[in-house]
């Protein structure tokens, strides 16, 4: 299912990928803020930095069916790698868990490339260090490249031309394949349409991603909603947002990130509202609305209002500074 009239911000009646999404919309308008690092991209600089990158990776080997392995952090380099993957047609997936499921990978798929943070890179991946490139991943100017990457993330973006054309990647390409659940374009933007017809998401909207974009609510309902809509999507960086990560950091640096930047929506999980209400810090006044994932599954879930509490926890109300957040996950 594609998105159509479920987003006013989109001109177009459809399209295949993500990468396609943002390349459609209004080139001035405000795309990513991830303060932390100092950003604020208009949809313009995003589509271009993006197929700088694919122009980059195209170098390095990547083609329709390749795969890069990664476990970067909600900076702003993951969802420009994510976008230039979808330009070639690649594939994202984030580290198999042990040395078997390594060897599996290996024999199954294309895999091209380790995208990492700096000098670390995810420790199950070591074994592919002799199969392909490492792309280091270098989040600032003093970033350290490892002795085994042949290129830093921001040389490609900074040396080479925008790939040029539309998006490879099709509706029914796989997007990534995220703790070995796959999610294809398709479904991510069907995804973000149903969120952004459940949260009435226009242009105007700045939509926090307090949850990890290597999942499909990440990507695919918070991204895919704000980019349907024309909207600005705001990364939280903690250090980053790994998997579930540490409620507490995580928390700190949403609500900073919700009150510095006016966002109007968060997209998180129970651990992370629950860790912002124990701050005791006076909630962002532009907050209108938000989803809150509390289990498997991708289904809004009306009659909900509270989830459960863990570990003899009371049960948690999905309220944020007096606003009521969607709840979603298996019905």
């Amino acid at each position: 299912m594609l998105l159509r009239s479920m987003s006013r911000g989109l001109s177009t009646t459809s399209a295949a990928s993500l990468a396609a999404v943002v390349a459609q919309h209004n080139k001035s308008a405000l795309a990513l803020l991830a303060p932390q690092q100092d950003i604020a991209y208009t949809y313009e600089e995003l589509d271009l930095k993006a197929r700088c990158l694919a122009s980059g990776l195209e170098d390095l080997g990547y083609a329709v069916g390749s795969v890069a392995i990664s476990d970067v952090p909600n900076v702003a380099e993951n969802l420009l790698l994510q976008l230039a993957l979808a330009h070639v047609g690649a594939t994202i997936m984030t580290p198999p868990k042990d040395a078997a499921a390594l060897a599996q990978l290996s024999e199954s798929h294309d895999v091209r490339g380790i995208i990492c943070v700096n000098a670390s890179a995810p420790p199950a991946t070591e074994g592919l260090r002799n199969l392909a490139p490492t792309v280091s991943l270098v989040t600032g100017e003093d970033g350290v490249r490892p002795p085994s990457a042949v290129a830093s993330f921001h040389e490609l973006i900074a040396h080479c031309p925008p790939r040029g054309g539309a998006p490879a990647a099709t509706e029914a390409s796989l997007l990534g394949l995220f703790g070995g659940a796959a999610l294809t374009h398709g479904q991510a933007l069907s995804l973000g349409g149903q969120a952004a017809s459940k949260l009435n998401t226009g242009p105007s909207d700045r939509v926090c991603a307090s949850i990890t974009l290597m999942h499909a609510f990440g990507i695919g309902s918070a991204c895919s909603s704000a980019f349907s809509a024309g909207a600005c999507v705001v990364l939280p960086a903690v250090g980053g947002i790994r998997g579930c990560g540490v409620p507490a950091q995580r928390a700190t640096v949403t609500v900073e990130v919700l009150q510095s930047t006016g966002a109007t929506q968060l997209f998180g999980d129970t651990h992370t509202l629950r860790a912002m209400r124990e701050l005791g810090v006076p909630p962002p006044l532009a907050l209108r609305t938000g989803v809150v994932k509390i289990g498997s599954g991708s289904t809004f879930l009306d009659a909900v209002r509270e989830a459960p509490g863990s570990k003899g926890a009371d049960p948690l109300p999905l309220v944020y500074g007096g606003v009521q957040l969607h709840a979603i996950g298996k019905a």
